[in-house]
């Protein structure tokens, strides 16, 4: 996915020489966290060097964040970053992987019905 994200970008902004990419993950990075059960997530961001973009091909650009992956080369994001990043979130497609066969349970909860400063 991040591969077709990314090269849709660079067919709308075909000027762009890198793509900042703002990645919403599981944090499942560590030994045994992948047996952990609750939402903990992390944001990093990616960036991909393009170069020309109208020179790069798909093949390319997975293969760049094929060895940002491999290398682990993200890093967390300095604040205000996200606004000149795109945006993916991976932990929403983490939902049905979760261990042992539990399963996520949602409560639905109504609309305020008034308003309230936080003081008496």
């Amino acid at each position: 996915w991040l591969t077709v994200i990314a090269g849709a970008f660079l067919r709308l902004f075909p000027h762009l020489r890198r793509l900042d990419l703002y990645l919403v993950v599981t944090c499942r990075d560590g030994p045994g966290e992948e047996a952990m059960i609750g939402y903990f997530s992390s944001r990093k961001i990616v960036q991909l060097e393009v170069g020309d973009p109208r020179r790069s091909t798909l093949l390319g650009l997975a293969d760049n964040i094929a060895t940002v992956r491999r290398e682990r080369s993200w890093r967390r994001p300095r604040p205000f970053e996200k606004a000149d990043a795109i945006e993916v979130n991976i932990v929403s497609q983490a939902a049905d992987g979760l261990p042992l066969g539990f399963q996520e349970v949602r409560c639905s909860k109504s609309a305020p019905r008034d308003w309230s400063r936080g003081a008496t």
